[in-house]
């Protein structure tokens, strides 16, 4: 009998995470910039955007460190970068949101940091003035031209824009906000670039699903801005190499050469390497060298065995994926001949963050430079404040609100007490068992959600051994059938 693990796959947690973005106004350099991420867009004269999503788990993991929130962490950087300066800044979801809240911002002469999730922040972003609206908008169809988008049609968007604001003047609405009322027809009569972008400012103000946001990053227009040139090393084989122990060996050699040029820092970490290979036939294959969290590349020199690692785990997953080894069609991958190693994406760790960060705390590096190592991330879980066992789990949200964080401090001796009561495993269905002869020990009842579908109704669970002395989660239900959905470690 085998088990699944009761936390979800890494796919999955990949997509209940929300991307990150930060919108500022204010004299923001490169070197600040990279300071937090390395993607980043200027966006007008004295607007950037940045996607922290490369080194959101990084943050988090600092954040939950310290004892803070992700954002009270976010907050604390952008205090460190600006100095003296006066920025205004806004942590959101999607860039676009962010552009509008800056323009709320400069209308009500507002300075400092605002979480457009807050409630705050989403009360002050509805009221968005038509003046900020236009001007973000304006901003966009230029920003798409520039990418050559196709949705874009100048002439015809003059027309909906003009329309708009006949339309507006004359039912009398003070802001996009008010729109809600007829948002469903906002594509018919103004066109789907209106109707588009006030859907993704005002319709996603919540945590996004993975599906719309990847729709969203497809329309809108980012344009990574450019940066010096990557470091980068070539090597040209003296022959052909196709195992990996040897090819190994020569990555090692330029993983260290990589550390020895110039154009590369001691303050600054690797997120992102790719090992482009040329292969006999010609061909080409990339092979992404990503980390987790920024990785001190010279710090490891000369065994580079994290980077390695990770190198080997990529390059076997992609040669089995562009590669079939089975038995009906064999296609091997033909030997190397030459490469290029580049560096795409690193951040540069001031020396105010390392203070933040207390680099000196040996146990927090080597948990962090464990994970790069790992072909799997590390996960953490804790109960929810739920009661069926498919709902009782869920990662730790470092930005719960003051009532979340209340509610568990109330319900967590209950939660606690009943988690110590349950597997660590369960399975992605309950099994179907045989009536046992001695149902065991019993251990609590539960009812299904009223307001859901469901098929198990009334459940009353039990601890059972076999024969093996091995012990599971069984329970019946109403009807008298028996299922495992469990096993005890």
């Amino acid at each position: 009998m085998t088990a699944t693990p009761l936390f979800p796959a890494e796919e999955e947690l990949i997509h209940n995470q929300s991307t990150m973005y930060l919108a500022i106004f204010g004299r923001i350099t490169c070197d600040q910039a990279i300071s937090l991420t390395p993607q980043f867009m200027h966006w007008s004269d004295n607007v950037w955007l940045l996607n922290l999503a490369p080194c959101q788990s990084y943050w988090q993991k600092r954040a939950k460190n310290l004892n803070l929130t992700t954002t009270e962490l976010i907050k604390q950087l952008i205090t460190q970068l600006k100095g003296e300066d006066c920025w205004k800044v806004v942590l959101c979801q999607q860039p676009w949101q962010g552009v509008l809240m800056l323009a709320v911002m400069s209308h009500k002469n507002l300075d400092g940091f605002i979480d457009l999730n807050s409630r705050f922040g989403s009360n002050l972003f509805n009221h968005l003035s038509w003046e900020g609206w236009w001007h973000g908008l304006d901003q966009l169809i230029a920003h798409m031209r520039k990418i050559s988008s196709p949705n874009v049609h100048l002439k015809t968007f003059f027309q909906q824009s003009r329309q708009m604001q006949k339309s507006m003047t004359k039912m009398g609405l003070q802001s996009p906000w008010e729109l809600k009322d007829i948002a469903t027809g906002l594509k018919r009569r103004f066109g789907s670039i209106i109707s588009e972008a006030w859907h993704y400012a005002f319709q996603n103000k919540n945590l996004p699903h993975h599906d719309t946001s990847k729709i969203f990053a497809a329309w809108f227009p980012w344009q990574q801005y450019p940066l010096p040139q990557n470091t980068f090393c070539k090597r040209n084989l003296d022959f052909p190499l196709h195992d990996w122990p040897l090819m190994k060996q020569y990555l090692r050699e330029d993983l260290n050469n990589l550390c020895l040029q110039p154009s590369l820092k001691k303050e600054e970490r690797i997120i992102r390497l790719e090992w482009c290979l040329i292969l006999h036939d010609m061909t080409s294959l990339t092979i992404p060298i990503c980390f987790r969290h920024p990785h001190p590349l010279s710090a490891e020199a000369p065994h580079q065995e994290t980077a390695l690692l990770q190198a080997y785990y990529q390059f076997n997953q992609v040669t089995q994926k562009q590669y079939s080894q089975n038995h009906e069609e064999c296609n091997p991958m033909p030997p190397v001949i030459a490469w290029k190693l580049i560096i795409n994406e690193k951040i540069t760790l001031s020396p105010n963050i390392f203070d933040l960060f207390q680099e000196n705390n040996h146990d927090q590096k080597q948990l962090l430079q464990l994970e790069n190592k790992l072909s799997l991330s590390l996960e953490c879980y804790e109960n929810s404040l739920d009661w069926l066992p498919e709902d009782s789990f869920r990662e730790p949200n470092y930005q719960d609100n003051e009532t979340i964080v209340n509610l568990k401090k109330m319900a967590y001796p209950s939660l606690e007490a009943m988690g110590k009561s349950r597997p660590l495993y369960l399975y992605d269905q309950p099994k179907p068992l045989k009536e046992p002869q001695n149902p065991g020990t019993f251990l609590e009842r539960i009812l299904d959600k009223w307001w859901q579908k469901s098929i198990h109704g009334q459940r009353d669970y039990y601890q059972l051994t076999d024969g093996q002395n091995r012990s599971f989660w069984a329970y019946h239900n109403q009807k008298g059938s028996w299922f495992v959905h469990g096993i005890f470690g």
